[in-house]
Formats: C-alpha cells, sequence, structure tokens
C-alpha cells in the first residue's frame, strides 16, 4: 500500500493555491438531485470521498464527470432513478447520508445502508432522521443496517435540533427545498459549508435565508425541478487544508503564502497560532487589509477572499488550551493538526479538550512513537514540547494522518506514514503540495 515518506528540517516556503473544501462540494454535488439542470462545479480536487460521491450519483442513474484538467465536475441528475445504492458505495463514506434529504424531496423515497466513514467516534445520524420526522417522513425499522423512508406526506415543518449538526442541518435544508411552504431549522450549524449550500440551493431557485446563523429557514419550490439551465458555481475553499498549512508553517518555520483564502472561515486557529509566534498578513487583490479590519472580519462585517502571507521563526512559543467546539469557534477538524504543533514547542505545554469526537485522539500513538510526550484523560489531551524523531507510523484517519505528516515535516531523520487512503480522502496529494512548499517528502507506492 502507499506511504508518505519524510525526511523533516525543512522550513516551508513558497505559495500554494486552495481548491474547493471537501466538507463543501460533498454536500452540494447531493443537492444537484433538486434540480434536473446541468450543474458544473468549480476549482473542485478529485479526493477519495468526492469521486465516491459522484460514483452514488452514477448509481442512480445520474451523469457525473470530473475534468482532471480543469479540476470541474459537471452533473447531470435529470434522468435519476430511485435505485437503492450499492452498499460499498455508502460504506465508503459518511457523507453519503446527504443524499438522503434530496432523495425523500424529489422522490418522496430513500433506501440507503448506514453510512461508513473515518473511524473517529460515534456520529449517530438520528439527529438526521429526527429533523426528517419533523417534515413527515416515516421509516421501516425491520432492517436495523438499512435507512428504509417513506415520504409520501412530507410537508414543510418546523425543526428544532438537540445539537448544531452540519450534516443534518444540510440534509433538512436539502429536504424542505422542494416542498411547498417554509420550512423552519431552530439551532442550525453556522459553519461555512452550511452557508455555502444555502447559497448554491439558491441559485437553483429556492429561497433560504438565515444561513450562518442559529434558524434557517428554507422557502421550498417544486419548480426547482423544471430549469434546465446550466448553472455554474464555485464552491468555498477549504479552511481545514488551510489550517494544516498554517501549523506547518508554525512547527517548521519559514515563510508561505495561501491564495483563495477566508481568513475568517479560520480564525480561531489564527488567533492560536499568532500567540505562539507566528505572524500574519492579508491582502485582497494586491492590497495589503489594515490591522483594524480585522475585527470586522471577527464580527462576520467584512467576508474577504485574498492571500495570506505566514512567517514563523524558531520553535513555536508557548500553547494554550484549545477546546473543539461547533463554529465560529475552534474546530475539531483541525485538532489533530494542533496536537502535532504542540508537540514540537520547546518545552511548553498545550492542552487539547475534544468536545465533539470521543475517538479523534488516535494519532497520539504515532506522536509517542515520534517521542512526543502526551497525557490523554477522557476528551483531554496534555502535550508536552518535546524533540520528535523519525519513525514508522500509521494514519488512523484523514486529520490524524495530516497530523503525522505535519510531525514528520519537523522530526529528526526519516519518517513514514502508512495508510496514506485515509490522508487522500480529504488532501489531493498532500505530499506535492508541501514538497512545493520546500519539505524533503514523497510518495511510494
Amino acid at each position: 500500500m502507499a506511504s508518505i515518506h519524510i525526511i523533516g528540517g525543512k522550513k516551508l516556503k513558497g505559495r500554494v493555491r486552495l481548491q474547493a473544501a471537501k466538507n463543501a462540494v460533498l454536500p452540494i454535488i447531493a443537492a444537484c438531485i433538486l434540480t434536473k439542470s446541468t450543474v458544473v462545479l468549480k476549482n473542485c480536487p478529485p479526493l477519495l470521498d468526492i469521486l465516491a460521491m459522484l460514483e452514488i450519483i452514477r448509481s442512480l442513474g445520474g451523469r457525473a464527470e470530473f475534468d482532471n484538467i480543469d479540476n470541474q465536475i459537471q452533473l447531470d441528475c435529470s434522468s435519476l432513478a430511485l435505485n437503492k445504492i450499492d452498499d460499498n458505495l455508502t460504506g465508503l463514506l459518511r457523507s453519503s447520508i446527504f443524499i438522503l434529504g434530496p432523495l425523500l424531496s424529489r422522490f418522496k423515497a430513500a433506501k440507503l445502508s448506514l453510512p461508513g466513514g473515518c473511524k473517529i467516534g460515534s456520529r449517530p445520524i438520528d439527529i438526521h432522521l429526527d429533523g426528517l420526522k419533523k417534515l413527515g417522513v416515516t421509516f421501516d425499522d425491520s432492517d436495523e443496517n438499512l435507512i428504509n423512508c417513506d415520504g409520501s406526506k412530507m410537508k414543510s415543518g418546523i425543526i428544532n435540533l438537540k445539537f448544531p449538526s452540519v450534516g443534518a442541518t444540510e440534509n433538512l435544508m436539502m429536504a424542505a427545498a422542494l416542498l411547498d411552504g417554509a420550512t423552519v431549522i431552530h439551532g442550525a450549524a453556522k459553519e461555512p459549508e452550511v452557508v455555502d449550500l444555502a447559497n448554491f440551493i439558491s441559485h437553483l431557485g429556492a429561497k433560504i435565508y438565515g444561513a450562518g446563523t442559529d434558524t434557517i429557514i428554507i422557502e421550498g419550490s417544486a419548480n426547482l425541478l423544471n430549469t434546465t439551465q446550466t448553472i455554474e458555481y464555485t464552491p468555498i475553499s477549504d479552511r481545514i487544508v488551510a489550517g494544516t498549512y498554517l501549523c506547518g508553517v508554525a512547527m517548521t518555520g519559514g515563510r508561505i503564502q495561501i491564495d483563495n483564502v477566508n481568513p475568517l472561515h479560520i480564525y480561531p486557529a489564527i488567533q492560536v497560532l499568532k500567540q505562539t509566534g507566528v505572524r500574519f498578513r492579508f491582502f485582497k487583490e494586491d492590497k495589503k487589509i489594515p490591522a483594524c479590519v480585522g475585527n470586522l472580519v471577527k464580527k462576520g462585517i467584512f467576508n474577504p477572499i485574498g492571500t495570506l502571507i505566514i512567517s514563523a521563526s524558531g520553535r513555536p512559543k508557548g500553547c494554550h488550551h484549545i477546546e473543539t467546539s461547533p463554529y465560529p469557534l475552534f474546530p475539531t477538524d483541525l485538532q489533530a493538526q494542533f496536537g502535532a504543533l504542540f508537540s514540537s514547542t520547546k518545552n511548553h505545554i498545550g492542552v487539547i479538550s475534544e468536545n465533539l469526537f470521543e475517538s479523534r485522539f488516535g494519532y497520539i500513538e504515532g506522536l509517542k512513537k515520534m517521542g512526543a510526550v502526551v497525557y490523554t484523560n477522557a476528551n483531554t489531551a496534555v502535550f508536552k514540547g518535546s524533540r520528535l524523531v523519525g519513525a514508522s507510523v500509521r494514519a488512523e484517519d484523514l486529520r490524524g494522518g495530516a497530523a503525522l505528516c505535519l510531525a514528520g515535516l519537523k522530526a529528526e531523520g526519516k519518517t513514514i506514514v502508512s495508510d496514506i487512503f485515509h490522508i487522500d480522502r480529504g488532501y489531493y496529494k498532500i505530499e506535492e503540495d508541501l514538497k512545493a512548499l520546500g519539505a524533503n517528502i514523497w510518495r511510494e507506492q
């Protein structure tokens, strides 16, 4: 199986441009079920999860093509049929659950096996199902491994989420998109990817209000299915990839430029990195944004997309206590990368409390093999900065695998990261990006 090989000790220097976020593209692909128009999605990476979602669309009778030259996806769901999706496809990725809402909205029925994905802890879909019940969906529970839905009596309604689940919020937005009347979701997730999906569905012709707040209103319309014009859309850039490379610079030193980034989307990570000694400058259309704009960015008044320049020298300074929480607080998808960062400081203490997934510390065993000093207790890990040395480690999940690659950039000697199919689910050829930034890194099959 493929592995990534790294010889540490190189500073990161250079320029990288972000592609569309996996977590934005996946629900948008599912939302294409809501229209008979041809949809072109731009600036998309051919990640394993994205390719698996395209295969699900094909299994339903849709057309889904990936243009590797232009990084575009073209989808046509006009001839979609209500087929049961192959268990092997739904078992590949957690995001197959996104198919549920739009299938119900269009066909008033859906049947699929329980979704797969990274093993980072319990991620129950009961929030999705409870919300669908509020829209009149009923379920056949005779097979515990199958989600068998009857939406023949679906109607708009009011939904109160018990937790601001990103996936449930997005699924319910899509389920309501073709229903007459207004559906209200209270306790909705506020993540940028939720806002992006709302913007895309609005491009299809629905009216959605309040995305980015805890109350979202969807005015559905069956007319979405009747449009035939080609729709072009560019999903938001990947804030988690951006945060990963920021951590890499903080750990190794150097100076890099990240293009097509929205600093608002990674504001909590930027604040922590500043405290470790990282310096930032932000440019929009080649013009530096004054520091005072930072307060407007924090409040969401100013929402820029531009170029972030990051520089760091020496080992990171003292770190702090991070607690993962739903957006706009610190994201769980950057927790492991900051664990690697905290392990690379010079005798400083960093603490991480993981409040969302109970099994997201799997990467720590790999860090310990590399010399990291880490103590765990329940959902909290305490990192004491130490000297990292190269070792052979395994990627246990997507973000943990990326964290081990970062640790390899800092470690003395050679690090080999195996089971990198996990990493390939969310980073397109991570070794090529890092090599372009000066790292001594390569992939072996």
